[in-house]
């Protein structure tokens, strides 16, 4: 049987903007076929503030993507990111006909759901994620299918968007002759469903996506989304800051963060690191690895205990306890995972893009690769397994032959 045809996901990040193309193989399962990465001007905390050169940056992926892999994209799925994405509690009731919950009336507090949550007319609905049942009086009912009463209560946790932030990405994309689809994905709960499996998901497990603008934090317990937000704050950050401590050029201080630590060792107590020099003949020199450790250890720890307090406020804090992992391509700095279990206080882990993925295993740092291998499962999963008849995915993608 032909599988469905090739999936598109865009992602326009701080710091780089993606193009990958995913082939569904059924059950849930893709396979990388293409890959650009091109790094990202116009663009801060996951925001458009150059719409020009964002759109130059998507031609520059859809070109090399038709070069370096024969295959033309002209529509694409949007993951969306940044502080301007929120969260918010959801909650629908309705009698219980004939004395007994069906699925019909499950499905109808679901539409309930979406149909509230997409009541703002400035906000781009992202997803609906359903928390619990209240049946009558008795509360916190995973499945309440069969059960017994009067009135069923739904809670639910809706993600969506700035509308007009959305709309910056579509138009940049439309510039480049790339149409985004209707459904957008959050990045959050992409990068979570790229790393987590069904045990991780019902045991409790926190996912921090460190990218280059902002870093978005999701927790999965009892199987289901517990709570999710988004800081403006990233690895860019971090490379602002140590430019800003020892006066030297941004591409300059993203060399030497490579070589910092989150942590601190008696160990590079008195090694000092070596400062490249410019194209210009400027810089040189070194600076204390304490002192530079110092600077990133200091924005760090900062950012953890952000999440960790927001968690704690939310009164979620207490539910993680299958350990944290951590995505994005910040969290191949040194020390971010032992860090992360000091503030913390359990085990925490690199994130592996999930083995429903093929074609990941030769990149240079797989956790990077956590946001679109989720989105690439997202979108398999609701391809289906059958062969399309004339569907979408066959008007959107091309061919090309020499």
């Amino acid at each position: 049987m032909k599988h469905p045809d090739p999936v598109a996901v865009l992602e326009i990040g701080t710091s780089h903007t993606t193009l990958t193309l995913g082939e569904p193989l059924g059950g849930g399962r893709a396979r990388v076929i293409a890959k650009a990465s091109i790094p990202s001007v116009g663009v801060r905390k996951s925001r458009i503030v150059d719409m020009q050169q964002v759109t130059y940056a998507i031609e520059a992926a859809v070109k090399s993507v038709a070069q370096n892999y024969n295959w033309s994209v002209v529509s694409a799925t949007l993951i969306v990111s940044g502080p301007h994405v929120q969260m918010r509690k959801v909650s629908c009731q309705t009698p219980i006909e004939g004395g007994s919950v069906k699925e019909e009336t499950m499905r109808k507090l679901t539409d309930h759901a979406w149909e509230s949550a997409s009541e703002r007319n400035d906000r781009t609905l992202l997803e609906v994620s359903v928390l619990d049942y209240v049946v009558d009086d008795l509360p916190g009912i995973t499945n309440p299918l069969n059960m017994t009463g009067r009135l069923l209560t739904q809670h639910s946790l809706s993600i969506d968007a700035s509308r007009d932030r959305v709309e910056d990405a579509r138009n940049a994309a439309m510039g480049a002759n790339v149409q985004l689809t209707d459904e957008p994905i959050f990045a959050g709960t992409a990068a979570a469903m790229g790393v987590l499996s069904e045990e991780d998901r019902s045991a409790g497990t926190l996912v921090i996506d460190l990218g280059g603008g902002c870093t978005s934090w999701t927790l999965y317990a009892d199987g289901a989304l517990a709570y999710t937000s988004v800081l403006g704050v990233g690895g860019d950050h971090v490379t602002s800051d140590i430019a800003h401590a020892f006066s030297l050029p941004q591409t300059t201080a993203e060399q030497i963060k490579m070589k910092a630590s989150a942590v601190f060792s008696k160990e590079r107590e008195t090694c000092r690191i070596e400062i490249p020099a410019t194209i210009t003949g400027g810089g040189g020199g070194s600076v204390s690895a304490r002192a530079l450790d110092t600077v990133v250890n200091a924005r760090m720890r900062e950012l953890f205990s952000i999440i960790r307090d927001s968690l704690d406020k939310a009164g979620v804090l207490h539910r993680i306890r299958g350990g944290i992992v951590l995505t994005g391509g910040a969290s191949q700095l040194d020390g971010a995972v032992k860090l992360a279990e000091t503030i913390f206080g359990c085990h925490t882990r690199l994130g592996q893009p999930i083995p429903l993925i093929e074609g990941l295993e030769k990149e240079p740092f797989p956790p990077a690769m956590a946001t679109v291998a989720g989105a690439l499962a997202m979108l398999a999963a609701s391809s289906g397994d059958a062969e399309p008849e004339g569907g979408v995915f066959s008007s959107l993608f091309g061919r090309f032959f020499n």
